[in-house]
């Protein structure tokens, strides 16, 4: 690689003294989101374990160097406070540009630099490249970044990385969740944001553990208000969950059986307290009963 030289450097006395009550790692996600949201791109993240290294694609993706260091240049400071962060991207002479800022004795410094040498003002394919301190942390970016959508208001989080979230006051759900913005109901929009995988997952628990967690709750006021989405998703997520389970289902014109792995029948009833039942029980026979 070609050394790369700087091309300006900036100064800003007069920055604010932003404060957040969450960490680090949860900020980066919430700059992710941001760059997501206003591209309009998903972020196409990799990971160089070797090197602890992580990188965030924007593929085709145009910002004004101005405007992004305006918007993001604080919360890019506080991150590198932690870990060494830049900003990089193809810039008009074809080549790449890196903007690293930081935050030094309560000043912030943007220092942009190249190989020509030449200032530029228009970064494209806008890529983070960020150096965390274990595979651990790795893991968890990967995981987070990886599932921002910019057209989501929310990811879900497995429970092995509660340490790493300042909010853990989703008791009774199978997963944590990551808010980025705030809106009126935002238990639906937990459940909406679940991949077709964890879904699975539910089910399974559901199916072999006889355990409902609190995304079936919210999903079954939202089938009784009419206001359920991604039934598909949910019903392909079932079918996938009883075929791992080796659960099948017998239907005459006249009755259905479900029956287990071992030959024996399941009975699942509407009348039974747990929702993951009903909703069950509605997705394989729709017309059977209503909620």
């Amino acid at each position: 690689m070609q050394r790369k030289v700087i091309v300006s450097e900036e100064i800003v006395t007069d920055i604010g003294k932003l404060k957040v009550d969450i960490s680090v790692l949860e900020l980066l996600s919430i700059i992710v989101y941001e760059l997501s949201k206003e591209s309009r791109k998903n972020p196409e993240v990799e990971c160089i374990y070797k090197d602890k290294i992580l990188w965030i694609l924007f593929d085709n993706s145009c910002f004004e160097c101005d405007n992004l260091i305006e918007d993001y240049g604080e919360l890019v400071g506080l991150v590198s406070n932690e870990f060494s962060i830049t900003i990089n991207g193809v810039i008009d002479t074809f080549e790449i540009g890196t903007i690293k800022i930081i935050i030094e004795d309560g000043k912030l410094k943007i220092q942009k630099s190249n190989t020509t040498g030449k200032d530029f003002d228009i970064i494209s394919d806008l890529c983070i490249k960020i150096e965390v301190r274990n595979n651990e942390e790795l893991q968890f970016l990967y995981e987070v970044l990886s599932n921002i959508q910019y057209n989501k208001t929310c990811i879900s989080i497995r429970r092995k990385w509660d340490k790493y979230l300042s909010n853990n006051s989703y008791m009774g759900t199978k997963y944590n969740y990551i808010q980025f913005e705030n809106i009126y109901d935002e238990q639906s929009d937990f459940v909406n944001s679940l991949s077709i995988f964890k879904m699975t997952e539910l089910w399974i628990d559901f199916l072999k553990n006889k355990y409902t967690s609190m995304e079936f709750d919210v999903l079954y006021e939202n089938f009784k208000n009419g206001n359920v989405r991604r039934i598909f998703a949910w019903e392909l997520a079932l079918r996938i969950a009883l075929s791992k389970l080796s659960i099948s289902i017998e239907n005459s014109n006249e009755d259905f059986k479900i029956i287990d792995s071992n030959g024996e029948q399941i009975h699942y009833t509407f009348e039974s307290k747990s929702s993951a039942e009903k909703i069950l029980l509605k997705i394989l026979f729709p017309a059977n009963e209503s909620l």
